[in-house]
């Protein structure tokens, strides 16, 4: 409603760019972001694609920004994101679900807030951060759980297996 033809084009445009850097940085990113010291080791110009990484999320902001707001960006940005983390067990999932989680809370920000006053931003920001407390706390749940069997399995007398009788 605020942005204008030209302003669409120029978002249009920006995230055709920026797709195409995350596509073409995908591997040596995934690399350096899950082990720095390996990729480094490997000859990964890690702080380089680091400072690249930093001015693609910051033109993805500045883009997103014009449309959605700053409360939107960080809620869309960060608690997808955070949420998935803790949900998916490889990269490739995690970011899928950002993704799909994201959209979630955007159509259902959007139905929301047409049956009632509120705005949209105030349910999607809502939707966001209600998934992510009882997932993050469900996730430490059950580590905690999962800790504490290790530590019963570990510490329990292991016994001898019983020979078998045959008659």
């Amino acid at each position: 409603m605020g942005i204008s033809r030209g302003d669409v084009f120029l978002s249009g445009l920006l995230t055709v760019v920026i797709l195409a850097a995350l596509a073409g940085l995908w591997r040596p990113l995934l690399f350096s972001s899950v082990d720095p010291e390996l990729a480094e080791a490997r000859g990964v110009p890690v702080r380089l694609l680091g400072s690249v990484f930093l001015v693609i999320v910051a033109i993805t902001v500045s883009v997103a920004i014009q449309i959605v707001g700053v409360l939107l960006v960080f809620a869309l940005l960060v608690g997808p994101a955070a949420t998935a983390m803790r949900l998916a067990t490889r990269p490739a999932q995690a970011m899928t679900l950002a993704v799909l989680l994201a959209l979630a809370y955007t159509w259902g920000g959007i139905l929301l807030a047409s049956i009632s006053p509120w705005p949209v931003s105030f349910f999607i920001a809502s939707l966001s951060l209600g998934v992510y407390l009882p997932v993050r706390f469900l996730a430490r749940a059950r580590s905690a759980r999962g800790i504490a069997s290790e530590t019963i399995a570990v510490s329990a007398p292991r016994r001898p297996p019983q020979e078998a009788h045959h008659a």
